[in-house]
Formats: C-alpha cells, sequence, structure tokens
C-alpha cells in the first residue's frame, strides 16, 4: 500500500484568514482507494517552511501531494524550493503560455515578465493543465518518490486533482478499489455511536470506520475492501438494528430529505411558524429540490403583534406565560396550520442569545409547537452553544421529530 503525505502552503491557512478544505477535498477523493494517508502538513509561503515540509514528507511517504505556492506573486514558492531542494530547473511550459496569453488578450491587457512566472513547471516533470486558471501542476519523480503539485486556489485544485491526479494514481499504482459506506446518525452523541458499534458483533470485527459530526449529524464512514468480513447490506442493517430511527437510510445527509420524501410519499403537507429561528427551518426544507410538492410555505412571526395578528396566538397567552412558551408556540404550531391550511405545521419560539435569558428561561430554551393533523404537541428544549448554533440545533430538532413521527405512523 502506497503512503501519501498532503502539503498545503499558505500564510492565510497559518493565521486562521482562510481554512485548508484542499486536504480535506483530497483526502475525499482518495477514500475509495487503496492509499495510506499518513498526514496533512500545512506550511507557510518561505521556502524554507515548504522544504521543511517536504523533506518531512519524503521522509514517510511515497506520494507528496502539494497544493498552493504556483502563481506570479512572490509567495509563490513551490517551485524555486523543489528545484533548490534537487538540482533542477523551472522551464515555461509553452501551452500554458499560450492559454495565459490567449486569456489576457480576450481581457485586452499584455502579458508581462513578471507574468511569466504564472506558468511556469520544472524541468522534465509531467505537465498538468489548469483548467479552470492559468498556473499548470506538474508531477515530479524524484528519488524514487512521486511529488505532485497543484495550484491552492480550490476551483482549480479540485479540477486538476479530479482530471489528472486521480487518474494518474490509478494508472501509476493500480490501486485497490474500496467501498465506502456511509451512514449518517441524527442527534446522537459520538461516543454513544462508538460504544453502539463496538458493541456490535457485526461491526466490531475488523472493519475501518471513522465518525465525522458537524451540526447535530454525525456520518459513519465504513472502508471496506474485499477481505471485509461483513457487506455493505450487513453494515446497514445492522446500523438500523442499533439506531433505529435516529438513521437516516443511506443516500440521505440530513433529515429533510427524508422527511420530506415522506411527506409526498403519504400526500401530506408542511408549514412552518418561525420565531427565533427565523426562517431557518423553511430553508432547509427549500434547500432540498422538489420541496415545493410538500411545503406550502413559512411565516416568520418574530414579534409579538405579529403572532398574534397573523397566526392567532391569544393576546392572553402570551401576557400569562410569555412570548417563549409551550402555549404560545402550540398556539403557534395551529395558527400556520390554519394559516397555510396544511396538514402538518412545525412553530418554535426561543431565546437565541447572546441576551434575554432569565433563570427560569435560559438562553438556549426552545419551546416548538407540533400540529400532525388534529393532534397538537409541545416540546421543550435547552441548547447549548451561539446563537448560530442553538438556532441550528433548534431547527434540526424540529425537522427531525416530524421525520421520525411520520415514519412512525404518528400523522395526527
Amino acid at each position: 500500500m502506497k503512503k501519501i503525505t498532503i502539503i498545503s502552503t499558505g500564510e492565510e491557512l497559518l493565521n486562521g484568514s482562510t481554512v485548508d478544505a484542499n486536504s480535506a477535498f483530497i483526502s475525499r477523493g482518495l477514500a475509495d482507494l487503496d492509499f495510506q494517508i499518513l498526514s496533512h502538513i500545512t506550511c507557510g509561503d518561505s521556502p524554507d517552511s515548504i522544504k521543511s515540509a517536504i523533506v518531512s514528507a519524503c521522509n514517510e511517504a511515497d506520494i507528496v501531494i502539494m497544493s498552493g505556492g504556483l502563481g506570479p506573486t512572490d509567495d509563490d514558492n513551490t517551485i524555486d524550493s523543489l528545484c533548490s531542494m534537487f538540482g533542477l530547473s523551472a522551464s515555461v511550459d509553452q501551452g500554458s503560455l499560450d492559454r495565459m496569453k490567449a486569456f489576457f488578450t480576450g481581457m485586452g491587457r499584455n502579458v508581462t515578465e513578471h507574468d511569466m512566472k504564472m506558468v511556469e513547471v520544472i524541468q522534465g516533470a509531467a505537465v498538468m493543465e489548469n483548467t479552470v486558471g492559468l498556473a499548470p501542476g506538474f508531477i515530479l519523480k524524484t528519488g524514487g518518490k512521486h511529488i505532485i503539485a497543484m495550484p491552492g486556489v480550490p476551483s482549480e485544485m479540485e479540477a486538476m486533482f479530479l482530471h489528472e491526479v486521480r487518474p494518474f494514481l490509478i494508472r501509476e499504482f493500480a490501486p485497490e478499489t474500496r467501498q465506502t459506506v456511509k451512514v449518517s446518525l441524527v442527534g446522537m452523541k459520538e461516543s454513544d455511536i462508538n460504544q453502539g458499534i463496538n458493541q456490535s458483533p457485526v461491526l466490531s470485527q475488523a472493519i475501518p470506520w471513522g465518525i465525522t459530526a458537524s451540526s447535530g449529524i454525525a456520518t459513519v464512514s465504513f472502508f471496506l475492501d474485499k477481505a471485509s468480513p461483513v457487506e455493505r447490506d450487513g453494515i446497514v442493517r445492522e446500523m438500523r438494528h442499533i439506531f433505529a430511527s435516529s438513521m437516516l437510510p443511506p443516500g440521505y445527509l440530513v433529515p429533510e430529505q427524508e422527511l420530506l420524501d415522506e411527506l409526498i410519499k403519504q400526500g401530506k403537507t408542511i408549514a412552518a411558524g418561525e420565531s427565533c429561528t427565523g426562517g431557518l427551518i423553511a430553508k432547509r426544507l427549500t434547500d432540498v429540490p422538489g420541496a415545493s410538492q410538500a411545503f406550502l410555505g413559512g411565516l416568520v412571526a418574530y414579534s409579538n403583534e405579529v403572532k398574534i395578528n397573523r397566526l392567532g396566538v391569544p393576546r392572553e397567552a402570551i401576557q400569562s406565560h410569555g412570548a417563549v412558551s409551550e402555549e404560545v408556540a402550540a398556539a403557534m404550531a395551529r395558527g400556520v396550520q390554519n394559516y397555510f391550511s396544511a396538514d402538518i405545521a412545525i412553530a418554535t419560539t426561543g431565546i437565541a442569545g447572546p441576551g434575554g435569558g432569565s433563570e427560569h428561561k435560559p438562553v438556549g430554551m426552545v419551546c416548538f409547537g407540533f400540529a400532525l393533523g388534529s393532534e397538537l404537541s409541545v416540546k421543550t428544549m435547552v441548547f447549548n452553544g451561539d446563537r448560530q448554533k442553538i438556532r441550528t440545533y433548534a431547527s434540526l430538532f424540529a425537522l427531525d421529530r416530524v421525520r421520525k413521527s411520520l415514519l412512525n405512523g404518528n400523522t395526527g
């Protein structure tokens, strides 16, 4: 199994102004191939930093994949660093130069001497065309190592990786293909997922797997090869057995996808009346293609007067219990259900912070109302985090609760 180290260059990555998405993209692009990713290295733009990163990578890896440091500016030092390390020379790639001249001519500009650095490569290296930008990439074989250099602009790097680098690696090394089985779980702690898998006699076998979590959704990836003791369908069945309705079907990344499909299947419609989530539930639903077949609309009832005048929330309910209360959430749900003539309605009212909380109603407290046909229910949750996280988790919880209700046959 060939070993790979990925290097990303750029001072902006070190000072935090830009997140290194390139390394993650490259790793994902290799996940189904039988390579071992040893490490991701982030270094600055100086030649010394780049040389140090390359030396470290070559000490352990067979293949070094780099992004960044190719271009016309003083901080583009990848080529100079490699030439200095291995006693090589740089030269202009004619094909890239012709494309750059055509590009600049179309903009009414001339190519200058300073622009020539943009289209340099290392002499003798295999050149990779940049179909999105101007700076070419290249593949250098030296000292038994393969060093692959790509531009750092994500759109340019991604296109070059998919069209040039990945096909080259497959041709050159003929790695076995691994099947990746991905399953998403909603609202579960990573530690509980880990315990559930480890206690399974099926999944605790020697199957490599990992968890990535984001905004309340954890994706578990299993990596299978020819020697794996369990096949894809067996993994999916066992995950469903362990995690039940917390698991989304394979291919679904967020609960609103399955929710909308289930609504369409059952011929039902849904609407949302939102206060603290500010339209986020409606956004999540409309992010899914085809949502119009089930989602009728939403109303952001942020002020008390809108809650009263548009959704029919009794003024007495707000005066007696406060706008953030289960009584108001229930009235909002029934009100928005009637407003849109929907089969199902969701309502949210809460305190997203950072201020506005109290001892009895802390920041993060959200009251939910659910109108499922004639049935009306409420739920209060307290979410931790900043304003964005509270709103995100609240919208996730609301959609997931309705999803589970539909799957369990509870449609009012």
